[in-house]
């Protein structure tokens, strides 16, 4: 399901490139960050693996 509606959307092939690249590359830092931050306190603390 295309829920950005592409094919109607005044938007270049290029640009619409560069979103999905985009889209991909911003999570992985913070994701990573999750893996090895624990700060040992708040809800589901108890529930992060070690």
């Amino acid at each position: 399901m295309d829920h950005l509606l592409r094919e109607i959307a005044p938007i270049p092939e290029a640009t619409w490139t560069r979103i999905d690249e985009e889209a991909r590359e911003r999570p992985v830092p913070l994701l990573a960050a999750r893996r090895v931050v624990d700060t040992g306190s708040g809800p589901g603390a108890g529930n992060s693996p070690r």
